[in-house]
């Protein structure tokens, strides 16, 4: 009995070893089956992922074909409308197909043309008649308007040479040093210049009663003798004793009333007896301190213009008449404001807005 216990133990523990060995096995085999479907469960991720970015791969593939497709498309476009531009630019210039240049046949274009010639023409030819009536209108030896009807009235002012260098065209100084002559040279070829009209020998001089005539213009002197304001003399410029021109602005028809007696302000002024029938010039300071520093005036040929050179009616080769003004003690190195005026009956006179005179400054260093 015991030994059948015990075969039955055996058996039973052979048994559940059998048991527990076909659960280990089958824990293997579960085990490696889970192990295989994780595997392929792994295996098939990276398929789909694979097959994912295959996919991607492709799209991008097909993108970047479409972008550059898209791209030629555009260019090709361009090219078109580039080449349909040119096509009918140059349609525009030259038509073939209807024989027209810039939208017009030969026909039309020498039409147009003919009519502008003859358009233009008609207004050159209107424009011409319209000029030769107003210039027919015009006096071209007398002015329309003369004396108080124009804008230069009949009020004469004065002038005065050597006048300043063009780029100081504004200025009235009158500057030089007596020991530069280089200061010296371009008032004393100033002068020169002004006075080379007036060595003209087709010019009548006048004796006695005779004056200007609407054909006939007088000679007027240059002043000649032993004195400083001539050529020779460099007009006294070296010398510290300058010479200034002094002349009356033409008017036509102007004709100087002069005076028959001088007034007091006048004889106080003349050099030397008043002489009747002419128009005196005189000169002095602008200001009291000017009086002071103006020193001795002469004035040369004479103090007075004489009416023989008057009326200026528009004469062929006139000659202003002038006189000489020296300065012969003119203080160094100090600006001298001069005023200078005419006299006469028909000449107003007026210290404010500088009518019937002229002013200027002298400076001798």
């Amino acid at each position: 009995m015991d030994d059948e216990k015990k075969k039955d133990i055996k058996n039973s523990m052979t048994k559940t070893e059998k048991k527990k060995d076909i659960e280990n096995s089958m824990t293997e085999t579960e085990k490696k089956k889970d192990i295989e479907n994780s595997m392929t469960k792994t295996e098939k991720k990276k398929d789909i992922e694979n097959s994912m970015t295959k996919t991607e791969k492709k799209k991008d593939i097909e993108n970047s074909m479409t972008k550059t497709e898209k791209k030629k498309d555009i260019e090709n476009s361009m090219t078109k409308t580039e080449k349909n531009k040119k096509s009918e630019s140059i349609g525009k210039i030259w038509n073939s197909n209807t024989g027209e240049c810039l939208g017009r046949t030969g026909l039309s274009w020498m039409k147009i043309l003919i009519f502008y010639i003859i358009f233009f023409t008609c207004l050159i030819a209107f424009w011409a008649c319209i000029m030769f009536m107003f210039f027919m209108t015009l006096d071209h030896q007398e002015p329309k308007y003369k004396m108080d009807g124009s804008r230069i009235g009949s009020n004469p002012g004065l002038g005065f040479r050597p006048t300043p260098p063009y780029d100081a065209i504004h200025s009235t100084v009158i500057w030089f040093n007596v020991s530069r002559n280089e200061t010296i040279e371009y008032w004393v070829s100033n002068l020169n210049k002004f006075l080379e009209a007036y060595n003209q020998s087709n010019l009548t001089t006048c004796l006695g009663n005779e004056t200007a005539t609407p054909g006939k213009a007088c000679l007027f002197p240059i002043p000649t003798g032993n004195h400083s304001c001539t050529s020779e003399r460099q007009f006294g410029y070296p010398e510290g004793k300058p010479c200034v021109l002094i002349k009356l602005n033409k008017i036509y028809g102007w004709i100087p009333v002069p005076y028959e007696s001088p007034p007091v302000n006048l004889r106080r002024k003349l050099k030397s007896a008043f002489l009747k029938g002419r128009v005196y010039v005189t000169c002095e300071g602008a200001n009291p301190s000017d009086h002071d520093n103006i020193g001795e005036v002469t004035y040369y040929p004479n103090q007075g213009i004489s009416m023989l050179y008057y009326p200026f009616v528009n004469q062929k080769n006139y000659l202003s008449p002038f006189v000489f003004v020296q300065f012969l003690d003119i203080t160094r190195g100090v600006l001298v404001k001069i005023e200078c005026r005419a006299w006469a009956e028909n000449i107003e006179y007026n210290k404010q807005d500088k009518s019937g005179g002229v002013h200027f400054q002298l400076l001798v260093d």
